[in-house]
């Protein structure tokens, strides 16, 4: 019932209708009460906050609203960038200049800002290194999430001794620095593919490793603001009918993704931030 009433409020005001002055209002004040401890941007150089705020447009508009805005997703890639890297020390001298033009410092700063209540932003490296360059990859993490999923799959992460209120930012490095199988379950559980969906992949990666046969498959797509296909999918056997667990994901992200397409399309937010405040005031947040 709460979610059609913001959503009438929404349609009022693109409609131009009276509740105007009325949803400004709790907009305003919705930013004022969160603003010091949700993504509190205000710290940050005006350069810095665009780039913070092209950071959080891009989370919510693909698949990072599903850890921003929702609990579906522990984890969420939201940008990767490449810099140059070598594989012996020894010559690390000579990158200096080449990563000169890339702002390390800037890009740490503005990740540490991202932060509001259990979500934050983290930089993770790649381990492998592709003709002297190692991509990046800037994600979002919504902790309390991962805490459950920490201990829904504790047999796993027990391998590494991770527990609820274990770091993120190391969590995510180990899986990306495992061994190729645990690497692909420990990123599909992070990423909140369903446990038969993770079990698919890594049984048909080792058999192709075995074997050196493809295991063929299909895809759950579950769309995002920004396509349908592509963002949040999964492999699963081939011919494999959705079940109740496929249904029930994609169920509530539609649902989130509808609130959020109307929210995103009101012209009512200038900035992100001030739709995320919005929506976890709406949320009792």
């Amino acid at each position: 019932m709460q979610k059609l009433y913001v959503i009438g409020l929404l349609v009022l005001f693109v409609s131009g209708c009276s509740s105007t002055k009325s949803v400004q209002t709790e907009i305003q004040h919705a930013a004022s009460v969160g603003e010091v401890r949700c993504f509190n941007l205000l710290q940050l150089s005006d350069q810095d906050q665009i780039l913070a705020r092209e950071l959080l447009w891009e989370a919510l508009d693909e698949v990072g609203l599903y850890t921003i805005l929702d609990t579906l997703k522990s984890v969420s890639d939201v940008r990767s960038f490449r810099v140059a890297a070598v594989d012996d020390f020894i010559h690390a001298d000579s990158l200096s200049k080449v990563n000169e033009q890339f702002d390390f410092d800037q890009m740490q700063r503005v990740v540490n800002a991202l932060q509001c209540g259990n979500t934050r932003f983290i930089i993770t490296p790649f381990a492998a290194i592709h003709e002297e360059q190692r991509y990046f990859q800037i994600r979002v993490v919504n902790t309390s999430v991962l805490d459950e999923v920490l201990q829904t799959y504790a047999a796993f992460w027990q391998n590494w001794g991770f527990v609820p209120g274990s770091d993120a930012e190391t969590i995510v490095t180990v899986v990306e620095y495992e061994s190729r199988f645990n690497r692909f379950r420990g990123y599909g559980y992070l990423y909140g593919y369903p446990a038969h969906a993770v079990d698919f992949f890594v049984e048909a990666a080792r058999i192709q490793q075995d074997t050196g046969d493809f295991v063929t498959r299909d895809f759950v797509q579950i769309p995002a603001f920004v396509r349908e296909t592509g963002m949040f999918v999964y492999a699963v056997p081939k011919g494999h009918e959705l079940n109740a667990i496929d249904l029930q994901l994609r169920e509530a992200a539609v649902q989130t993704l509808e609130r959020y397409k109307v929210y995103r399309t009101s012209n009512t937010f200038t900035h992100p931030e001030e739709l995320i405040r919005y929506w976890l005031s709406e949320n009792g947040n």
